[in-house]
Formats: structure tokens, sequence, C-alpha cells
């Protein structure tokens, strides 16, 4: 996924999320033509990512929780690296 923007100074700007860990090749395109440079190599690494794997989930809110009741639980993603996280219902959630 990748996004352009214009800054208030007349500049480009390119964000975009990689999906794998390793060397990739960004292609910057204007006009139909590369930009100078372009493409550009760049390597990923884990900690870019995050790793799912890492993220532990544990309180009584998951073993015992029941429905329409507050059920309480932690996610911890501190060794998982850059995460993206999305809560539904955020509302009704309190993030410490």
């Amino acid at each position: 996924m990748s996004e352009v923007f214009t800054f208030t100074n007349n500049f480009s700007g390119i964000s975009f999320t990689p999906r794998e860990i390793g060397e990739h090749l960004v292609n910057v395109f204007r006009n139909g033509q590369h930009i100078p440079n372009s493409p550009f190599k760049i390597y990923v690494g884990e900690s870019e990512i995050g790793n799912a794997s890492k993220v532990k989930c544990y309180g009584k809110g998951l073993s015992e929780g029941m429905a329409n009741e507050i059920n309480e639980f932690t996610v911890n993603t501190k060794d998982a690296g850059k995460c993206y996280q999305s809560i539904q219902n955020a509302n009704l959630c309190t993030i410490l």
C-alpha cells in the first residue's frame, strides 16, 4: 500500500507500508518516467514490519469473559516491533 501527498512548500512525499522482510526496489515515476536515482534499493528488517507472533494477550477477560459484561484483558505489543493496530468499537475500550 502506498500514498502520495503534497507538502505546503509544493514538495511531494511518498509513504508506503512494506509487508515482507528483505531487500526491495522502490520505483518512483513522474509523468511516466523514473525520477533521478529511481529505483531506490532499501532493506526492510523485522523491526520495521513487526512480528505479530510476539504479541501477548492475557487476562481473565479472555478465559472467563461473558457476553454483555465488562471483560478486562491486556494486549502487550512491546516486543512485536512496529505494529499497526486496529480496535473495533474503540469508544468501548480503555487504552492504558
